[in-house]
């Protein structure tokens, strides 16, 4: 139950989704800037564009080769972080674990937008476990029953609810 890395990415100030790969960048991120696409477009080759990609975030579209061999050239390039657009209108989770970069993945109609943009933002920052925090929250507050009967569930699943309060409750404390 440790901290997460999530990430944040805006588009000319507006929030599009993204998907942040496990990777072996672990540290807190942050960038305001420009990005520029890789050439060619799916980084599958030598990047005839490198020098553009020096101290940026890079673009790149899914394909041609791993996210790996992906994440590898552009940060060979000086890229700092690497932004991959997926084929369709899905979200992907990036299978990258050795890259020493962060690499974030987008929906195809998303790619558009930052292959048009003009800045970027990306946050890249450590956060508590949801669940770590609900676990901590239970054991500081010595609760072994919560009352659902306003949240509109059946009386069965307020029992289930109840039930499992009080057992989850008694095993935390145990912790």
């Amino acid at each position: 139950m440790g901290d997460t890395l999530e990430a944040t990415l805006l588009v000319d100030g507006a929030v599009v989704e993204c998907r942040l790969a496990e990777t072996q960048s672990k540290e807190n991120f942050e960038y305001q800037g420009r990005i520029a696409t890789t050439v060619p477009k799916q980084a599958e080759a030598s990047l005839t564009n490198a020098m553009d990609l020096d101290n940026i975030v890079a673009l790149s579209h899914r394909g041609g080769c791993s996210f790996a061999e992906k994440s590898d050239r552009v940060g060979a390039a000086g890229a700092i972080a690497l932004i991959l657009v997926n084929t369709d209108d899905e979200h992907i989770f990036p299978a990258a674990k050795d890259s020493a970069i962060p690499i974030i993945a987008v929906r195809s109609r998303d790619g558009q937008l930052l292959e048009q943009a003009t800045e970027i933002t990306l946050v890249i920052e450590t956060k508590p476990c949801t669940l770590k925090l609900l676990c901590d929250a239970l054991k500081t507050s010595k609760v072994t029953q919560i009352d659902f009967s306003s949240c509109g569930l059946g009386s069965l699943a307020m029992e289930i609810l109840s039930d499992y309060v009080h057992h989850a409750t008694g095993a935390i404390a145990r912790l």
